[in-house]
């Protein structure tokens, strides 16, 4: 949790100041993916509202390594309309505390450069918190799939929250509390009606302990359908 937190401070001091003032918002700079295994491929998506009166060019999007890459929705947002910015990181290189970035460049003149942030732990798990399986991989005869959390040290754990960014699976807490020696438990289901294709996503996990503390963890989800 300290490791997270010193690095949520260090990049937050660099937001910009001016950028609610020119109507430009951020629903989410920084995102946290929390605990995550090694060698996956993660996603998220963060959003971008346009709140001027003029219409507003995505003319770049700039990566800070070889290990992401960010997809927009769109090249020209309107005045109230919204753009997403699709990220996909790549933890194969990683061990241990992340934090990585990426830049959009716009015709905006008073704003012409966003920057987001993500930060991650890759392939380390704090007080026996980790995931079992720590991804799941979805065939078209594998119905749904169970993440079970232990609870190694604590008089309690729960269940905080449960997300995933696109619509291509859903979720339900099977069992929400747990004491000492037993465990948390996520059912994960790929969306019936999802087409031929194969489909990456990112189920992201809060479990809060007993002194409330809270860890997250990210599960990358693969489905293939044929």
């Amino acid at each position: 949790m300290r490791i997270r937190q010193i690095l949520f401070i260090s990049m937050i001091s660099i937001i910009p100041s001016c950028l609610f003032s020119q109507g430009l918002t951020y629903d989410e700079q920084m995102h946290d993916f929390g605990h995550i295994g090694m060698d996956f491929k993660i996603q998220h998506t963060y959003i971008f509202e346009n709140r001027t009166d003029v219409p507003i060019k995505i003319k770049n999007i700039d990566v800070s390594c070889d290990c992401t890459t960010v997809r927009s929705t769109d090249t020209l947002v309107l005045p109230g309309d919204t753009a997403f910015f699709n990220l996909t990181f790549d933890t194969k290189d990683f061990y241990g505390p992340v934090n990585k970035s990426f830049r959009v460049f716009t015709d905006h003149p008073k704003l012409p450069q966003l920057e987001y942030f993500y930060v991650s732990i890759v392939g380390q798990w704090f007080n026996g918190l980790k995931p079992k399986p720590i991804s799941l991989f979805f065939l078209p005869s594998k119905k749904e799939g169970t993440i079970r959390i232990p609870n190694v040290f604590f008089d309690e754990i729960s269940i905080a929250s449960v997300s995933h960014p696109k619509n291509y699976v859903t979720t339900y807490v099977k069992t929400q509390k747990a004491n000492k020696g037993k465990f948390v438990e996520v059912v994960i289901a790929p969306d019936k009606n999802l087409k031929e294709g194969t489909y990456l996503t990112t189920v992201t996990i809060n479990v809060q302990t007993d002194n409330n503390d809270n860890t997250i963890m990210s599960i990358p989800v693969k489905i293939v359908r044929y």
